[in-house]
């Protein structure tokens, strides 16, 4: 069930994530994208998890919007230009992005911003959401079948944030199902709470109802790994907008180090 909390706790989560930056990074384009070797998008979105979920987000996320919305990370610690670009991710976000910026630091890279999806990455991603192939999750929690949220920015009251709570003692970690470690926004998330101090990981999540919420067991399944979950939206019919999550159980601190993590912890210390 959803528990309605006051929203001075997502931004007090915020505050305590890990990235803490005192100096303001450059924005600024980052020519060598150009060079990099061009890959069928198709392959991509099927056998790079992170990249899978990251074209989900911005497709769906696009949809809602009628523009290009972009998104960026903020590494854990600055890299250099040499480590930046030998990051195996990191050579294929021009065949799925059309426009790349990066953030730097005192001659390191810090971050990466992209936006608008390749033609090839719309086409290879619908036509692997038809034929079955994109994680179920992904398909599930981002669609389009609803119609585009009544943003009401004028009207604050119309903001608000829940948290699920679970009347069901939660499972031990011998006890959850492997499928949920075989999720890969679920992997995604927790690569984002390893990015930031284990304090929060977020995603957009347009357009569901409380009830719809309420009945998706997949935000159950989260509460197994994540002791906090929760969502915030607005609206006079209130819709969601955005999901966090947040604290990791004590029970999988054995396990979440980067070896577990392969495929979306990118080198020690730099997550996408």
């Amino acid at each position: 069930m959803l528990k309605r909390v006051p929203l001075q706790t997502i931004s007090e989560l915020h505050r305590r994530t890990g990235i803490k930056q005192t100096e303001p990074a450059i924005f600024t384009r980052f020519p060598y994208f150009e060079y990099f070797e061009k890959h069928n998008p198709h392959d991509i979105i099927l056998m790079n998890s992170t990249l899978q979920v990251l074209v989900a987000i911005t497709y769906h996320n696009d949809y809602y919007s009628g523009c290009h919305v972009p998104f960026q990370f903020e590494f854990t610690s600055p890299m250099p230009l040499m480590k930046f670009v030998s990051l195996p991710t990191i050579q294929l976000f021009p065949s799925i992005f059309n426009e790349l910026r990066v953030f730097t630091r005192d001659n390191l890279i810090s971050g990466i911003w992209a936006k608008e999806l390749t033609k090839g990455a719309i086409k290879a991603y619908e036509m692997l959401r038809q034929d079955g192939k994109i994680d179920d999750c992904l398909a599930t929690l981002f669609r389009t079948n609803t119609l585009p949220i009544p943003l009401n920015g004028d009207n604050p009251q119309n903001v608000k944030a829940y948290e699920f709570v679970s009347n069901n003692e939660l499972q031990s970690l011998d006890a959850v199902e492997p499928y949920v470690f075989r999720n890969k926004f679920f992997m995604y998330l927790l690569s984002e709470l390893s990015r930031n101090g284990n304090t929060i990981g977020a995603s957009p999540l347009q357009g569901w109802s409380k009830d719809e919420l309420e009945s998706c067991n997949y935000f159950y399944d989260l509460k197994k790994i994540c002791k906090r979950v929760l969502v915030y939206g607005w609206g006079e019919q209130w819709q969601s907008t955005g999901l966090l999550v947040s604290e990791p159980l004590d029970l999988l601190n054995s396990i979440l180090n980067p070896d577990f993590f392969h495929a979306h912890v990118i080198g020690k210390g730099y997550s996408l």
